[in-house]
């Protein structure tokens, strides 16, 4: 298991941004209730899924819940912020089902809080927001060793969970990616926030490669 930050460029998150429930950057996010980041910010939506890097920045997001065991595939949350996020800090927990043998460079720097069993970790994550208020967390990324499974991603503010998200690492046949949510699922996960409606488009689930 391996973890970075990423610069977004506004014109490429705004062109290639996508989620697996069938909607585009710039369309109305699923209704929920938001959470205040403080005093001045505020979180709107959460959304967790795979990650396409290139350059040092992101090209392409895509919600969903089955992720390939691929090395060096990337997977992460995406949050849409109102009002002016700086100096929020957010804890992200990262657990697996059994321990991962190599935490990455973050483990080495000390940036990266590794349980004793090693099926855990926690990073502090600051927000920075681009123009149209979506931010990356943590991007994590899948290395030799990283166990098959089920998942859980959280992200904290202040010791109280605010977004949470299982998914599964498996082992899918080759050319095969992330499989998205599928119709009617939720597609945000906000503690204490309202889900949307269900239902939803009735496309099924992506399969489609994303190296």
């Amino acid at each position: 298991m391996d973890s970075f930050q990423v610069a977004m460029k506004r014109s490429l998150l705004l062109a290639l941004l996508w989620f697996g429930c069938g909607t585009f950057a710039g369309a109305e996010p699923a209704p929920a209730e938001s959470i205040a980041l403080g005093e001045q910010a505020t979180l709107v939506s959460a959304h967790f899924g795979a990650i396409k890097i290139a350059d040092g920045a992101l090209v392409e997001f895509r919600e969903a819940t089955i992720m390939p065991h691929r090395i060096g595939f990337a997977y992460g949350w995406m949050l849409l912020v109102e009002g002016d996020a700086k100096g929020v800090r957010l804890e992200e927990e990262l657990v697996l089902p059994g321990p991962a043998l190599n935490w990455g460079a973050g483990e080495d720097r000390g940036t990266t809080a590794v349980s004793d069993n090693r099926a855990s970790a926690t990073q502090t994550v600051s927000l920075n927001p681009g123009s149209q208020g979506w931010t990356l967390t943590t991007v994590w990324s899948v290395v030799e060793g990283d166990p098959l499974g089920t998942y859980r991603s959280r992200l904290k503010l202040n010791g109280r969970t605010i977004a949470e998200r299982k998914f599964v690492l498996a082992a899918l046949p080759p050319g095969t990616g992330p499989i998205g949510m599928p119709p009617g699922t939720n597609t945000l996960i906000l503690t204490g926030g309202k889900p949307p409606p269900e239902g939803g488009p009735d496309q099924e689930p992506s399969g489609s490669e994303l190296p």
